[in-house]
């Protein structure tokens, strides 16, 4: 009936990590599903679904985000500073951030305000978003700053994140045209 085994600490704890992580993941795509009706036409909802690096010194960060469709979009070229703190953060881990994160937690909480999204658009050659603050009578808007950044800050928040649906497309183009005929 039941299957008792010893495992090692670290193997436990390896364990124990991958099914929360699984959970975390089931959980935000479910919030997902729901925000994908009312979302706007331009931005697609996703979560971030994989995290690491891009090379073997761990210097260039990159992750995966996923819609509720299952399109995945790659995105990498940032520190692998951030992919570090995206990492803990969407591990739920928020006991040390950033100082420059510190700040934009402290103007908001002062302000009243919290993230309510973050929307990753491409802006020429790299990936920009905006991130929408709101409040009690206040709602305020920071554009065009790095794409990373603002995905670290939405997954501290526990705030949606929203990709535009071009880079969506573009990345399934690619992907249709590199299974070829």
């Amino acid at each position: 009936m039941f299957e008792l085994r010893f495992v090692s600490p670290n193997q436990f704890f390896k364990d124990c990590v991958a099914a929360l992580i699984q959970i975390f993941i089931q959980k935000k795509m479910a919030i997902l599903a729901q925000l994908e009706e009312s979302t706007f036409d331009e931005y697609v909802p996703v979560a971030v679904t994989e995290i690491g690096f891009a090379d073997e010194h761990g210097t260039e960060g990159m992750l995966k985000l996923k819609s509720n469709g299952s399109s995945i979009f790659a995105m990498r070229a940032f520190s692998g500073e951030v992919a570090m703190h995206i990492s803990r953060f969407a591990r739920g881990d928020r006991s040390s951030i950033p100082s420059v994160f510190n700040i934009v937690e402290e103007l908001a909480e002062k302000n009243g305000l919290h993230l309510a999204r973050v929307e990753v658009y491409p802006s020429g050659d790299v990936l920009r978003s905006d991130m929408k603050f709101v409040g009690k009578n206040s709602e305020t808007v920071l554009d065009g700053y790095r794409a990373s950044d603002a995905i670290a800050l939405a997954l501290f928040y526990d705030a949606p994140i929203f990709l535009h649906r071009s880079l969506l497309e573009e990345e399934s183009k690619k992907n249709a045209s590199q299974d070829g005929p």
